[in-house]
């Protein structure tokens, strides 16, 4: 987590929380959270997520079963970082 905090402040990942999803796999409720490259168009969607369970997002992604857990990650990692504005173009599908 300190290289992604650190990585966050250069400006090279994000962590956005609209892509903060919950999914239902086999039953049991998991909590995703996406790390993405700043520069959306350097990055590729994460084919473990999309192959398995239809989650298509630009980025790594990594589940918890926690929500808070991946919450207070979030926030660590994004502390006084603002988020880029590009709400309109949200980047997760759920297929």
């Amino acid at each position: 987590m300190k290289l992604w905090r650190k990585d966050a402040k250069d400006g090279k990942l994000v962590i956005k929380k609209y892509n903060d999803n919950e999914h239902t796999i086999h039953g049991r409720k998991f909590y995703s959270l996406t790390v993405q490259e700043a520069n959306l168009e350097d990055g590729s969607i994460d084919s473990g997520a999309l192959l398995g369970i239809g989650y298509a997002v630009t980025g790594c992604v990594y589940f918890f079963t926690n929500a808070q857990n991946r919450t207070r990650i979030r926030e660590y990692v994004m502390k006084d970082i603002p988020e880029p504005d590009d709400d309109a173009e949200q980047t997760c599908t759920i297929m």
